[in-house]
């Protein structure tokens, strides 16, 4: 197998939300969504250029406050190439109260956030974009359980997707973007879901961000389910 270095297991997407959430904020600024159907929840949301990519959703019905982050990393570090590390939860829990300061003119605790999406990733840095080649080809073939598919993402990548609803997926992060001065690298993430009954349900969002034991341990257990561990 090829050289290389591996880089700690982190954090991109991340969907948190809190329940019961009283709906007697400002909406000045949130745009309405109907309902798809009759009689369906309708919600509010909230993008703002001072929050950057931060998105939050508020369901009228259920009084769920959604807010969606596309990358942890990218929040902590002004790029989702960096990987995110506990010690800078601080600086990404502010940006979080910001938005919620800005969006509901309130600050919750993440202590009482709710998962509902989580993508992990580690990035395995190569030698030369050679061996970074080799190791995908080696991943296209690899016969892991679960059912596969080919994905436009970036550059097509595989999905390896189990009835559980555990995805793991590989891709090069760098290929197609020559002005990132970056090693040759591939990223293998796998995704968990609140629908799916898996590992995380017992985590609050600080645990998440705080603890890189929880992060590991799921990353682990995903990549062993697929038959790609080690």
């Amino acid at each position: 197998m090829s050289h290389y270095k591996s880089l700690p297991v982190t954090l991109d997407t991340l969907h948190i939300y809190w329940n019961n959430i009283n709906g007697d904020f400002d909406f000045t600024g949130w745009r309405y969504i109907p309902p798809k159907n009759q009689g369906e929840d309708y919600c509010f949301v909230f993008e703002h250029e001072a929050i950057g990519e931060i998105k939050l959703i508020y369901w009228l019905y259920s009084r769920r406050l959604l807010m969606q982050i596309p990358s942890v990393s990218g929040l902590a570090n002004g790029s989702n190439h960096i990987p995110y590390r506990t010690e800078q939860f601080n600086l990404v829990n502010e940006k979080i109260q910001f938005a919620l300061i800005l969006g509901i003119q309130n600050d919750l605790p993440l202590e009482e956030a709710i998962i509902s999406r989580a993508d992990f990733y580690k990035t395995l840095e190569f030698r030369n974009q050679k061996d970074c080649d080799t190791f995908m080809i080696w991943y296209h073939k690899h016969e892991a359980v679960g059912h596969t598919k080919r994905n436009n993402y970036g550059n097509e990548t595989e999905y390896h997707t189990l009835k559980s609803g555990l995805k793991v997926r590989a891709y090069q992060k760098h290929k197609q973007m020559p002005d990132v001065d970056m090693p040759p690298s591939t990223r293998i993430e796998c995704e968990w879901r609140d629908k799916f009954n898996l590992y995380l349900r017992a985590y609050s969002a600080k645990d998440l961000l705080t603890n890189p034991i929880v992060c590991d341990k799921f990353y682990n257990i995903a990549l062993d389910k697929m038959k790609l561990a080690g």
